[in-house]
């Protein structure tokens, strides 16, 4: 992985910017992807985890309802 680093952003800017940079990053990881089930994976992976280390909420998380049964 490598590591960005975004100079010079307007003070109040920076969330704003760190979500553009994620957007053109994913855009950019997209163009490797094929068409296997696995790539896809680690693509949605990765770009969950970079948009986890910039405290930004994750996209391709899926997250399974759990149903409690009550046993009579």
């Amino acid at each position: 992985m490598v590591d960005v680093v975004i100079k010079d952003v307007p003070s109040g800017a920076e969330d704003k910017v760190k979500e553009m940079a994620v957007v053109a990053i994913e855009r950019f990881k997209r163009q490797d992807l094929v068409v296997p089930k696995e790539a896809v994976d680690v693509f949605e992976s990765e770009v969950d985890a970079i948009r986890t280390a910039n405290k930004l909420d994750k996209k391709y998380e899926v997250v399974k309802e759990v149903v409690e049964e009550k046993l009579e």
